[in-house]
């Protein structure tokens, strides 16, 4: 990030979190930043406005792994401790 950048490009937004892993896509007029975040939150953001266009919170203790996008779908792979015991998970979208 470049100093004159500063506010304009940043890859954090209020409820979603910093993005580590990021899609792009386009229906129709819209085009879409499909993000997942260190903060174990994915959502849809519109790149003309910056607009949080949806948004998912998975539980606490799962973390985003992987996302991929194949046509109006979205498969998110997350990772989770249960009793002590690592669990996979795969969520569509």
């Amino acid at each position: 990030l470049y100093e004159d950048q500063a506010g304009k490009i940043d890859w954090s937004l209020q409820h979603v979190g910093r993005a580590f892993h990021a899609l792009f896509t386009s229906t129709g007029t819209q085009r879409l930043a499909l993000t997942a975040t260190e903060q174990g939150v994915i959502a849809g953001i519109d790149l003309r406005t910056g607009a949080v266009i949806w948004r998912q919170a998975l539980p606490e203790n799962e973390h985003v792994v992987d996302v991929i996008a194949h046509n109006k779908l979205l498969l998110s792979t997350s990772s989770a401790m249960h009793s002590g015991i690592p669990v996979a998970k795969a969520r569509l979208w």
